[in-house]
C-alpha cells in the first residue's frame, strides 16, 4: 500500500514540475539560413605501389625467471 501511495505522490509532483516548467523551452528556435558548405578538403595523396615498407626486425622475447620452491613435506 505504501509503494502504491509513493508512485502516486512521485507521479503528481512530477506532473506538477512539467506544468511549471517554461513554454519556451519547447518552442522550435526560428529557422535560420544553413551555413555554406566549405570548399572540399583534397584527399591526401596516396602512397605509391614501387614504395617499400622497412623491414620489420622481430623484437626478442625475454623468458621469465620462474623459481620453483619446494616446501618440507611434513609426515
Amino acid at each position: 500500500m505504501l509503494y502504491k501511495f509513493l508512485l502516486l505522490l512521485i507521479s503528481f509532483l512530477m506532473i506538477i514540475s512539467c506544468s511549471e516548467s517554461d513554454v519556451s523551452t519547447t518552442e522550435l528556435a526560428p529557422i535560420s539560413t544553413p551555413i555554406p558548405a566549405s570548399t572540399p578538403i583534397p584527399a591526401s595523396t596516396p602512397i605509391p605501389v614501387s614504395t617499400t615498407l622497412p623491414d620489420i626486425k622481430q623484437v626478442p622475447t625475454v623468458e621469465p625467471i620462474v623459481e620453483v620452491k619446494e616446501e618440507p613435506k611434513v609426515y
